[in-house]
């Protein structure tokens, strides 16, 4: 009985520290909206494949991360693949009459993709682009710059028949529509 009575005291004692959590919660997101600092984004691109991604603002640089999948072309679950990339952007350049974000960017990070069959990759990406901003929250962006191979777990895994295969440099192009939480 009195277990129950304790229970019950908690309850009501913690009812004031979540109405205080709630409210932080709701005034921090407020603040976040009111600085058009989070922008989450879909799009399409090499390596990063059809993906999903959230970026965080801060001036003019801006900090995302982004998760890609690729189905399989046939009903092989081993032939589907996944990326997971972490980029740095820089705005640089132009003006917007929609953003204070100067729409000229430089990008780059690093992702990693588990490629059909299950080989990890790591690349190193480099790119310049551009954001097109529509309306003060929805935009596309469009960038394009070379992907630096950095590890292959094939090559790790049998060195001798990669021992004369360079190190790859492929394209990086890629291209989202974004959405500003807030606006100006």
């Amino acid at each position: 009985m009195n277990s129950s009575i304790n229970q019950n005291q908690n309850k009501v004692k913690s009812i004031p520290g979540i109405i205080l959590l709630i409210t932080f919660i709701f005034n921090s997101d407020s603040q976040l909206i009111g600085q058009e600092k989070v922008n989450f984004s879909a799009g399409i691109g090499f390596p990063e494949l059809l993906n999903l991604g959230l970026r965080y603002q801060l001036k003019q640089t801006q900090f995302g991360i982004s998760f890609g999948y690729m189905p399989s072309a046939s009903f092989d679950n081993d032939n589907k693949m996944i990326s997971i990339a972490g980029d740095f952007y820089y705005h640089f350049g132009g003006f917007s009459e929609f953003s204070q974000r100067r729409p000229w960017y430089f990008r780059s990070g690093l992702i990693y993709c588990n490629a059909a069959g299950g080989n990890d990759l790591l690349w190193l990406n480099c790119r310049l682009g551009r954001d097109i901003n529509l309306t003060k929250k929805v935009g596309l962006s469009i960038d394009a710059g070379i992907v630096l191979e950095l590890y292959n777990e094939e090559k790790r895994n049998d060195p001798q028949s990669y021992s004369d295969t360079p190190t790859f440099i492929l394209p990086g192009i890629g291209t989202c529509l974004f959405y500003r939480i807030g606006h100006l």
